[in-house]
């Protein structure tokens, strides 16, 4: 048996040892230190280690035990103590981490115990850990990567600390003995994963935050009715699930993550709260353009403008938004009175005033076109002399299709043979 150690840090072992215990006086477990020991059954870590290092562990594929000191030895727990109590700061990210796949593919690991005074799990750092069955993360815990306990499938329990702050993507993806009866593994509020059948979901009432990446890729999923009580929807929430339809998310949620909706190209209705104040990158690139977008202020028409059929802007005048999203929103109210609903009628006059002066606009607008010169006189927006304006710029333009349309609404709104001066 043989440890490759090096100014504390244990590098790498030869041997073929089924329980090993590492030396006092190493400090920390190097990167693939053990990488692949498929002979490894237990290991006993002394409380002079205070990291382990990425892909430690990683393939030992016979690792049933872990053995770290118990907490009130624990150098982890004293270094940290001793650190605060000289500079009432927190201690050094170095002093308290399980680093990035240190027991991926341990998929004999039944069991382990986190010691306090970690605060950081690396991403994929239990991956594929088949036998575990329970997990406790102590309160000193602040982050957890991506894919943390990935395929973990016998994993039953997990106890979380108080004061995880960040939980990576998919962090208990594949752990279906932690889902309930319908699907959902929510730890502390939090929903994680979801592995039920899809369709029309309706997230419990316990919910507070959509874990990232929750529903990545559910292709059966149709529509999702968010609770009340839930404040954010983490990024890649529901990544690409393309036949998503509908998404209610209610008053409460403030944070929406990056990528949240990204390639969801069915979705055809969305309604973003006005007291949403933070929208990731690309929250509602759906891959296509998304039916109908609600929003009550400026910041979430911005973030959702330029990738929706009709943007319905319900937070004040049409004067507010950026004139590139001028058009989308006055689209979105000819939409609405199309359907004979008035939620943006306190602002009519606002949005009459600028369709007026920007008919020509409207009518070019690829989504609108026909059909829209049909609602604006619908709607007493076009005047004769309007409508004559308009004909000049369809003329000027060789749009003969288009002069036919407005023709035909002219004999229509006007009269049998419309405005004298208007002619194909």
């Amino acid at each position: 048996m043989y440890f490759g150690i090096e100014n504390g840090v244990l590098k790498s072992y030869v041997g073929d040892g089924r329980n090993v215990t590492i030396p006092e006086g190493v400090t920390r477990i190097g990167d693939k230190a053990f990488l692949g020991c498929s002979r490894l059954t237990s290991v006993e870590i002394p409380d002079s280690v205070t990291a382990i290092g990425e892909e430690a562990f990683a393939g030992c594929c016979s690792l049933e035990r872990v053995t770290f000191p118990e907490e009130d030895k624990s150098a982890w727990k004293k270094i940290i103590d001793r650190f605060r109590r000289r500079t009432g700061a927190a201690a050094p990210k170095e002093a308290k981490s399980i680093g990035e796949g240190a027991f991926r593919g341990c998929r004999s690991l039944a069991a382990i115990t986190i010691p306090e005074g970690v605060t950081g799990i690396g991403a994929i750092a239990f991956y594929g850990c088949e036998s575990l069955a329970g997990i406790t993360i102590p309160d000193s815990v602040t982050s957890i990567g991506m894919r943390a306990f990935w395929e973990c499938r016998s994993l039953a329990k997990v106890t979380m600390g108080k004061g995880v702050e960040r939980i990576g993507e998919d962090i208990f993806h594949g752990c279906e003995g932690l889902a309930d009866r319908d699907g959902f593994v929510i730890v502390n509020g939090i929903l994680c994963s979801y592995c039920g059948p899809g369709g029309e979901v309706r997230i419990p009432e316990s919910v507070t935050s959509i874990g990232a990446g929750a529903f990545h890729r559910l292709g059966s999923l149709t529509d999702v009715i968010l609770p009340s009580g839930v404040t954010g929807i983490g990024d890649r929430a529901f990544w690409d699930c393309g036949n998503l339809r509908s998404a209610s998310i209610p008053d409460s949620v403030t944070s929406i993550g990056e990528s949240a909706f990204f390639y969801c190209k069915k979705l055809t209705r969305l309604r973003i709260p006005k007291g949403v104040t933070s929208i990731g990158k690309g929250a509602f690139y759906t891959g296509g353009r998304i039916g109908e977008v609600i929003a009550y202020t400026p910041y979430a028409v911005s973030c959702a403008g330029g990738n929706v059929r009709f943007l319905i802007y319900l937070g004040g005048p049409l004067s507010d938004l950026d004139e590139k999203y001028r058009i989308p929103a006055a689209r979105g109210f000819l939409h609405l009175r199309e359907q004979g609903r008035t939620e943006a009628d306190p602002w009519r006059e606002s949005y009459l005033e600028y369709i007026r002066e920007n008919a020509a606009a409207l009518a070019d607008d690829a989504e609108s076109g026909r059909t829209f010169l049909r609602r604006m006189f619908r709607e007493a927006i076009l005047d004769e002399k309007a409508a004559e304006r308009l004909m000049e710029h369809f003329d000027e333009k060789g749009d003969t299709e288009a002069k036919a349309a407005l023709l035909q609404c002219c004999r229509e709104y006007f009269g049998t043979g419309g405005p004298e001066d208007l002619s194909i």
